[in-house]
């Protein structure tokens, strides 16, 4: 772009937005309530366009007409925002500020969908200029509006004369919305709020009372403490629950209190019938020109009737009041003569509702109910497409395809219409309508994904069938390599037993043959041990403390103490069986096909001491490696002969220890106990002392794990450890036979 042509386009946009300003300056000085602007979010994320209705002392004009205490609505508003999203709007406000009037500045926040009222003393009669300044707030983070700000002229009416003295309320903040709930402004909800903080307040772990409120709380009580959140109302609240049986009182009528009142309209044959919603306690304030009313009629459900008696509702304007609500709530001035009203026709032919709108602000917006729960909503401001919407300005005449509420509804239902204007305080309640929920064409790319989830399905089960025939064939390996061995360990096992019934047997022990394949010396009495001293009590400084409250909140085992020499013994076996052992890029793909990397494992014997609360101190004092007829990561195979000569040498050296555990790696795999893990340890290990031991050898710090046995039989696994513990380091354990002993 030259430099004459970018001057030209900085000159067009500079006249055009004089123009827009000195226009809209113009229209609000001729009494015009209507504004918009636009806010540009951080980081071009989108244009807000915003709609603001302001409407000052009613529909008068100009004059703004105080009642006979000096009270006026002098400031009601609604915004409407368009160009963002969903999730945008809920971070998106627009800040009104008020300024040119006796009692200063005052004004509030706004939301897309939202109205917001002001009821004040004013002290003092005339003309006022009133300065209204706007700025929005994105995500914490104060925006520019465009245009900033504006001012109109209002001419404040006493009915008896200009107010010598008056009293000036001071302005309350807005009730800002809250993810937890809505603000409220006495002592009441203050100790509500007190309440609701205290029963969220995170309980002790092992406290059950949180669990059994949660049971016990009824689903009134629940959806009360929705409120707040993910767009439910207060007034959501009311609409469902106030015709409900099982309805809680106490809560909806603290739900009513954060309701604005809302008036609806009819016509009678001598006058018109008003029915005000939402409402405990309704007090006629005044109504201006002066009538003789009847006094309001409870109906039940939170609703009152009152009759205007008179046909002719021109220029009459009503103030009712419903002490029970919060400030912001708590008066309605009602202008008769722009009184909300609506008809509605059902096209069946074209599938078409049309609605004839009269009177009341808008924009209009139209919600979708059933069994008092929200289920959609239009407004006329909004873009639909012509198989949505279309509202026209000119006849107000709103036309909406049935099929489009079946969307909204996404049910298939009766479904209630309810028109409202922009100052949300009045509706309509339109005909009810049957709808269908449409059903969901298939999308164009169906077929596609349909076809590549074909392909990912043949794909998975040729692997799996390439798979299971590797391991098939590793399997017959290894049975073919068992049979081969079968005739030389029979021979070995044979001359074993034979030279093991002629050795000379120690009375203290019997053999016993286990399921296992190899011969095991038990003893006749467990309780002979106790005759023994228990080393770590007369040795502490040769045996390194293990508390496995560490890693399980409840175990059998309380501690488990090693001695110097079987940490020696065991690290130098784990050092032994790893020695050279590189994995290379080669081996750790052997390794994905479970084709390398074995497990290695032994026995462990010790002493154990019985406490008087049913907890064991264990101790490991020797280690037996276990030697491996076949190993690798599909089983270990334990060569029984020698396993049954190493346990008996060892018996026979040291009676005065047992078998207290066992150990065997996890290299790679995590530290757990597997099926046939826990089948050797409920097999083989019933003793409530004895542990099975693992160390998981690719680790860094060579991450070790002692599995016990709880009260109730069960032994703690990697479902039992304690969030957030972490396992013992073999390589810290190892550190301890560097420390020389203390004397």
């Amino acid at each position: 772009m030259s430099i004459n042509e970018r001057n030209t386009a900085y000159t067009l946009r500079w006249l055009v937005s004089c123009w827009l300003i000195l226009g809209l300056g113009l229209s609000i000085a001729l009494g015009q309530t209507s504004y918009s602007g636009t806010v540009q979010l951080p980081n071009g994320e989108a244009t807000a366009r915003i709609s603001l209705t302001i409407n000052i002392g009613g529909e008068n004009g100009n004059e703004v007409r105080l009642n006979s205490s000096g009270k006026a609505n002098l400031y009601t508003s609604s915004l409407s925002v368009d160009g963002l999203t969903d999730v945008q709007k809920r971070a998106f406000k627009v800040k009104l500020s008020f300024s040119g009037l006796p009692m200063g500045t005052f004004g509030g926040s706004l939301r897309d969908n939202a109205q917001y009222n002001k009821f004040l003393t004013f002290s003092g009669t005339g003309e006022y200029t009133i300065n209204v300044a706007l700025s929005a707030e994105y995500q914490g983070t104060t925006l520019s509006v465009s245009p900033a700000s504006f001012s109109l002229t209002r001419n404040f009416i006493h009915p008896n004369g200009p107010v010598v003295q008056a009293v000036e309320e001071e302005p309350e903040p807005e009730p800002e919305p809250s993810s937890s709930a809505v603000a409220d402004t006495d002592d009441e909800d203050e100790n509500d709020r007190s309440t609701e903080v205290q029963t969220t307040t995170p309980a002790r772990r092992d406290d059950p009372a949180p669990a059994q409120r949660e049971r016990e709380k009824s689903p009134a009580e629940a959806d009360y403490e929705r409120i707040g959140r993910s767009g439910y109302t207060a007034q959501n609240y009311v609409d469902e629950w106030r015709d409900k049986p099982d309805k809680n009182r106490s809560l909806l009528e603290k739900a009513l209190r954060k309701v604005p009142i809302v008036v609806e309209t009819r016509e009678l044959a001598d006058g018109h019938l008003l029915i005000f919603d939402y409402v405990r306690q309704l007090e006629v304030d005044s109504i201006y020109p002066a009538l003789a009313l009847a006094a309001p009629i409870d109906k039940g459900s939170y609703k009152y009737e009152l009759t205007f008696p008179s046909s002719s509702v021109a220029g009459y304007q009503l103030q009712v009041s419903d002490p029970t609500k919060i400030e912001a709530y708590r008066v309605l001035t009602y202008s008769l003569d722009n009184m909300l009203s609506a008809s509605m026709v059902i096209d069946n032919e074209s599938q078409e509702i049309s609605i004839q709108i009269k009177n009341g602000q808008a924009p209009y917006q139209l919600l979708l109910k059933r069994d008092g729960r929200k289920y959609g909503s239009l407004i006329t401001t909004r873009p639909y497409s012509p198989q949505q919407a279309k509202y026209d300005e000119e006849t107000h005449t709103w036309t909406i395809k049935q099929a489009y509420l079946a969307e909204l509804a996404n049910e298939t239902g009766d479904y209630t219409l309810e028109l409202y204007d922009a100052t949300g305080s009045t509706k309509q309640t339109l005909e009810t309508v049957s709808l269908v929920r449409p059903s969901t064409p298939l999308p164009k790319w169906l077929p596609y994904v349909a076809g590549l989830l074909g392909l990912l399905v043949v794909y998975s089960i040729m692997r799996g069938r390439s798979r299971k025939r590797a391991m098939d064939k590793a399997r017959q390996a290894l049975k073919d390599q068992e049979e081969n061995r079968k005739t030389g360990i029979k021979a070995i096992e044979s001359t074993k037993e034979t030279q093991a019934a002629e050795r000379v047997i120690p009375q203290r022990s019997t053999e016993q043959n286990t399921n296992t394949g190899f011969k095991v010396k038990k003893r006749d009495r467990e309780q002979a041990l106790d005759t023994f001293e228990f080393k770590p009590d007369t040795v502490p400084a040769e045996f390194l403390s293990l508390g496995l409250a560490r890693n399980w909140r409840r175990s059998l085992i309380d501690e488990v103490l090693f001695s110097r020499r079987a940490i020696q013994d065991l690290d130098a076996f784990l050092r032994a069986e790893n020695t050279n052992r590189v994995i290379t890029q080669t081996d750790a793909d052997k390794w994905e096909r479970n084709e390398a990397i074995p497990e290695i494992g032994g026995m462990l014997m010790g002493q154990y001491r019985q406490a008087s609360n049913g907890d064991y101190r264990v101790s490991v004092e020797e280690f037996i490696p276990l030697e491996a007829r076949t190993q690798n990561v599909i089983k270990v195979e334990i060569d029984p002969v020698s396993l049954a000569r190493d346990l008996g040498n060892m018996q026979d050296e040291h009676p005065e220890l047992t078998v207290v555990g066992w150990f065997h790696t996890h290299p790679g795999h995590g530290l757990f106990l597997s099926e046939p893990d826990l089948k050797v340890q409920l097999t083989h290990f019933r003793k409530p002392f004895q542990f099975a031991m693992e160390i998981d050898s690719l680790s860094e710090h060579l991450d070790t794990a002692f599995f016990s046995y709880r009260a109730e039989g069960v032994v703690n696994n990697r479902e039992q450890r304690i969030d957030g513990s972490s396992w013992f380091s073999w390589s810290e354990i190892e550190k301890f036979t560097r420390k020389r002993p203390v004397s």
